[in-house]
This record gives structure tokens, C-alpha cells and sequence, in this order.
């Protein structure tokens, strides 16, 4: 699971995940997701966009936003499928603080997002991530 991938809002957009594969032998990538992310509605926001990532976590990484064609791979070469985050519904501030403190616990937000965008304070997200 990615965090902070689902869009805000009382109903929080579901989020992205991501799943890496390693090349087994040498061809062209050919792949992706829609290249917009989905939209919020009511006052939610956006969920995250889709991205193909080649060489993750290195200095190679290239980042490709929706979809990626034709690029070459060679046997042990590493490319990761990050899935775009569902849109929110309803302003945020609306999302009950319980929720909210569960969707740290469950790593699905962070709990910088959690105080900036849902309005939770430092003893809250405190609170949320000792239980």
C-alpha cells in the first residue's frame, strides 16, 4: 500500500499499491494506467496518479506518469507498477478523528497528512500511533 495515495475526504479514495517485477529475460515494456488521476467529488480530493517505474530505488529510477511504451529491459532489471489512489468524497474536515487516527495505524495516511489536511493535532496522531 502506498500512503497518501487515496484522495482526501470524509470518504477516503482507496489507495494505490505498488508491485515490483524483475525481468526475466531481455524485451520492450509495454505498459500502465490512465494517465489522470481520479477525481474527487463533492469537495474530495484527487486521488494519486499511476506511474511505471524502472530501476526503483536507484540512481537510474525514471518515473513514467500513466504509461510507459517500448522501453527496454534486460534480464535482472527491476520495474515497479504503482497503482493511482481512488478520489475522495466530501471535504475532509467531515472525516470522523477515529478514522482517521485508524488510517495511520494502517499506514494508509501519514501523520503529517493526518494534522495538515484532516485537522488531527500532534496528540492525537500520538495517541494513534501508540495504540
Amino acid at each position: 500500500v502506498l500512503p497518501d495515495t487515496g484522495g482526501d475526504g470524509k470518504s477516503r479514495g482507496g489507495p494505490g499499491y505498488v508491485r515490483e517485477y524483475k525481468v526475466r529475460s531481455g524485451g520492450r515494456l509495454s505498459g500502465g494506467a490512465a494517465k489522470r488521476e481520479a477525481a474527487g467529488m463533492e469537495g474530495g480530493g484527487n486521488g494519486s496518479n499511476a506511474y511505471v517505474v524502472v530501476h526503483p530505488g536507484t540512481d537510474r529510477e525514471e518515473r513514467y506518469p500513466g504509461i510507459a511504451s517500448n522501453l527496454g529491459m534486460q534480464p535482472g532489471e527491476v520495474f515497479s507498477i504503482e497503482t493511482g489512489g481512488g478520489g475522495g468524497v466530501l471535504p475532509p474536515a467531515e472525516r470522523d478523528r477515529e478514522l482517521v487516527k485508524g488510517d495511520i495505524q494502517d499506514g494508509l495516511i501519514t501523520p503529517q497528512k493526518a494534522m495538515e489536511v484532516y485537522g488531527l493535532t500532534e496528540a492525537e496522531v500520538a495517541e494513534a500511533l501508540a495504540d
